[in-house]
């Protein structure tokens, strides 16, 4: 990439968005502890080990660190300072902190009204039901 302010704040906007599945992450571990208790008789291909206490530790220690990396990924050089830590924020990303927020909370505010705008959308949709064995196990064909 080229240097300069704008290409400076693609690559803020670039970050933030790659950063979004990180993001995304922070609903989708817990959903397996929610969908054991839910669900408990589907049939499910992997199982983590050490039954309920492994998927209990296993999703929290998950979660505490894609929460840390989120965190970082849409504040950065928040952390450095509670670790006495220097962080110089011009330098690391070529805008300022402000600009960076500004872009990186844009960039997610408009991905959230995406996200609205789609599940709105999606109500029809949603509102038919279909009704599905959950409980048959597909063996795979082989290759």
């Amino acid at each position: 990439l080229k240097s300069g302010s704008a290409a400076d704040a693609f690559t803020v906007v670039l970050t933030i968005a790659i950063s979004t599945t990180l993001i995304s992450y922070l609903w989708i571990f817990p959903t397996a502890v929610k969908l054991r208790y839910a669900m408990p008789h589907v049939h499910r291909p992997y199982r983590v080990p050490g039954g309920t206490l492994g998927i209990w530790l296993a999703t929290g220690l998950i979660t505490f660190w894609v929460a840390l990396g989120s965190w970082v990924a849409v504040f950065p050089g928040t952390l450095e300072p509670l670790l006495g830590l220097e962080y110089d924020f011009k330098d690391a990303w070529g805008v300022s902190q402000l600009k960076y927020e500004v872009l990186t909370l844009g960039t997610l505010a408009v991905i959230f009204a995406i996200t609205v705008i789609g599940y709105l959308a999606g109500a029809s949709t949603r509102s038919r039901t279909v009704t599905v064995p959950l409980d048959v196990t597909i063996e795979a064909e082989p290759a």
